[in-house]
């Protein structure tokens, strides 16, 4: 009997290890992306670069506005991808120009316009609701300004605007909610820039900032949770750069950015990154595309793919690209074990009972044996992945 017992405590000490925090967790630095780049369209909007575009979550559409040929003419065409083909719409809009950000806010079902170039800086709002353009008269606005970045936060139903230049570089951050523009006075900031990107990961919720230009070309990563802004340090990072495309890839389990320009004579760059849990890791595609800025991009969420359009190679919107790409895989990462700390745990026992209960995200255990007798404890408690709770 007494061995017996001696083994029940043997057996409890280990459950119980693993009933108080022994989770599967991914092993940090074994994740695998694999991705590759694969040519969807060669057909569709004329070349061009600066053009701006998103997906439209609710009709299941990219939407792609303006951009620039490159010899000093804007577009002011809308067109719309369904994953095969181009569609050019015939619809009245904004004025032509080239450099207007786009973001789409799913809440309220419509792809919000900002700004842009046309021999002269052009601050209006515009948003498509997936049939006409409607011209949003705010306000308040942001000064005007190029250069700049926008995104959606869906956690807090709004669009993030930061950054960008006119006369000086900025570092202001700007929400629009669809009725009216606020400034966001944060207690920090990244440094005034422009060429910068951001795109919202809606799994951490923070809107993550990249690279772009001050005096002189930047790679730091900061992450902006609606309230502050917060630098990020990561064991590696992108080379500095500007203009690059970003968006979030929830399929690859974090942000894809794209290309950019590089050094004083902004020598376009065709490399492929991903920015997950605090770190950049650079993905090796079999298929590179050619080196370019300024392209448009987006994710679509109905085909599990980042898409990208077009882009220059040269400062200013010249010898640009027609093309369209998508970038199709997966990350795995391997599973590992990882004791959890907590400070409140349930006795050693064997045979109790234990389930996952969904609908509240947590884990009941109910009972068991410890040294004192079999059956013996009829206590409840429940684990919600980082600590335990006796109930009552």
């Amino acid at each position: 009997m007494k061995q017996l017992v001696i083994a029940r405590i043997a057996a409890a000490a280990s459950l119980v290890s693993l009933a108080a925090g022994l989770v599967p967790m991914a092993a940090h630095g074994q994740t695998t992306v694999n991705a590759n780049w694969v040519q969807v369209s060669n057909t569709g909007p004329a070349a061009r670069g600066g053009a701006g575009m998103v997906y439209d979550s609710a009709r299941q559409r990219s939407i792609l506005f303006g951009g620039s040929d490159g010899s000093g003419s804007y577009f002011s065409d809308t067109w719309q991808y369904d994953g095969a083909s181009w569609t050019q719409l015939q619809v009245a809009g904004p004025s032509a120009r080239f450099l207007a950000l786009m973001a789409y806010n799913s809440e309220r079902g419509v792809t919000v316009l900002y700004g842009g170039y046309n021999n002269g800086v052009i601050n209006n709002t515009w948003e498509w609701n997936g049939s006409s353009w409607t011209q949003r008269l705010t306000a308040h606005t942001p000064p005007a300004r190029l250069w700049s970045a926008m995104t959606y936060d869906s956690t807090r139903h709004v669009i993030v605007l930061f950054g960008g230049e006119l006369d000086t570089l900025l570092n202001d951050t700007w929400q629009y909610d669809g009725n009216d523009w606020t400034q966001v006075i944060t207690a920090h900031a990244p440094a005034a820039r422009r060429g910068h990107a951001i795109a919202y990961d809606p799994a951490r919720g923070v809107t993550v900032l990249f690279g772009g230009q001050s005096s002189v070309n930047l790679n730091d990563t900061w992450e902006f949770n609606g309230v502050d802004w917060t630098q990020v340090a990561p064991a590696s990072s992108p080379s500095e750069r500007i203009w690059p495309a970003m968006a979030y890839d929830p399929n690859l389990g974090g942000t894809v950015m794209f290309g950019g320009a590089f050094g004083s004579n902004y020598n376009p760059l065709n490399d492929t990154w991903l920015y997950a849990e605090g770190g950049w890791q650079q993905i090796a595609p079999q298929v590179n595309l050619s080196a370019r800025f300024y392209s448009a991009s987006a994710y679509e969420s109905n085909r599990g793919d980042f898409v990208l359009f077009g882009g220059s190679v040269i400062a200013g919107g010249g010898s640009n690209f027609g093309d369209t790409w998508s970038l199709q895989g997966v990350t795995t990462s391997a599973l590992d074990w990882a004791q959890a700390t907590t400070s409140t745990a349930p006795t050693a026992r064997v045979w109790s009972q234990m389930d996952y209960d969904s609908a509240r995200g947590v884990s009941v255990l109910f009972g068991g044996s410890s040294d004192s007798g079999p059956g013996n404890l009829h206590d409840t408690w429940e684990w919600d992945g980082a600590r335990w709770t006796q109930m009552a």
